[in-house]
């Protein structure tokens, strides 16, 4: 007989209930899948399982939680779990967590990108009867943001800015899309200059086979004849004289990207995102994975799940502190 999967919701990450596992949970008592290191500042008490690579992320912003490091593609045990950590193509180290349990199978896939960076490992997925995934982007046409567009005018941007003598500063999450970034404008023969943080993630993606372009080290209060990379999570702090006298464009993830800056101006904003909208779910994710059951999570839960119930047997949306959900 099959066990029922319980799946509870709070402001630190999913449960699974009647088990000794959380997904993407600092605080969790018990030990806790950590699908990548995209937002490096997280307090982490919990024990965590997690890739190499983003333990390796982690210790460069001083985080340094007690892991058990695991492998792609190697599946072992917790407690009556049988787990597996599979690529999800968004940032280096990015995992999805596929459990079996007692004849079910489920796969938590909260940043899956299915045109990943080149040098990074691709997605993959597997059938599982239950799904659970983040519903990140707006599912309204009004505010699609096409990423390859906002690529272009960015770029466009930056070169417009150059020809008239002008060095931007760009501001954007120091993890996964500042290595783009940085790649990008190389790849364009655009002059790179960042952050010593950023650097050190750099070095991070580099030390595994990732070709970042060529990049220097930005140096402050120093004028450079180059684009200035800087975190978004300094931005108040460092980045207030330079965008007096620079152009500056705040480069985020996603919509609802934390820590925007609010007392700085800024001449624009792209949307760089790294997980798969609702089109690339309906088209590649659902195909590929099958669910019997998918159970969705993030900002617009409500609108993919009524977008979704044609293509899946069983839908539902879950939000912070509400009952758990009975699989």
């Amino acid at each position: 007989m099959k066990k029922v999967i319980k799946i509870s919701s709070t402001e630190d990450g999913l449960f699974l209930n009647d088990f000794i596992l959380s997904f993407d949970s600092c605080r969790s008592e018990h030990i806790s899948f950590l699908s990548s290191a995209l937002n490096p500042f997280l307090d982490i008490s919990a024990r965590i399982i997690t890739t190499e690579e983003t333990q390796r992320i982690l210790s460069v912003f001083n985080r340094k939680p007690t892991a058990l490091i695991c492998q792609y593609n190697r599946s072992f045990s917790v407690g009556k779990l049988k787990i597996e950590l599979l690529p999800s193509g968004g940032i280096l180290g990015g995992a999805s967590l596929f459990v079996e349990t007692e004849g079910n199978t489920l796969l938590y896939a909260p940043l899956l990108r299915t045109k990943g960076f080149a040098s990074l490992r691709s997605m993959q997925l597997k059938p599982a009867n239950f799904l659970i995934i983040n519903a990140l982007h707006p599912a309204n046409n009004s505010l699609k943001v096409k990423r390859k567009n906002e690529i272009e005018r960015l770029v466009q941007r930056v070169e417009e800015d150059i020809q008239n003598n002008r060095w931007p500063v760009v501001i954007c999450p120091p993890v996964g899309i500042a290595q783009e970034i940085s790649f990008l404008f190389t790849q364009r023969n655009i002059p790179v200059s960042v952050h010593a943080s950023i650097a050190k993630v750099h070095k991070v993606y580099e030390s595994f086979g990732s070709n970042l372009g060529s990049y220097s080290l930005m140096r402050q209060n120093r004028e450079e004849a180059s684009v200035m990379l800087l975190p978004q999570s300094r931005f108040l702090r460092m980045a207030r004289g330079l965008c007096s006298k620079r152009p500056s464009y705040l480069v985020q993830k996603d919509f609802v990207d934390a820590g925007e800056p609010s007392s700085c101006d800024i001449d624009d904003r792209f949307y760089l995102n790294l997980h798969a909208d609702l089109d690339e779910i309906k088209s590649i994710v659902l195909p590929e994975v099958r669910p019997k059951r998918l159970l969705l999570f993030g900002p617009y839960s409500k609108v993919y799940a009524e977008e979704l119930r044609m293509h899946v047997p069983a839908v539902s949306a879950i939000f912070q502190n509400n009952q758990p959900v009975l699989f």
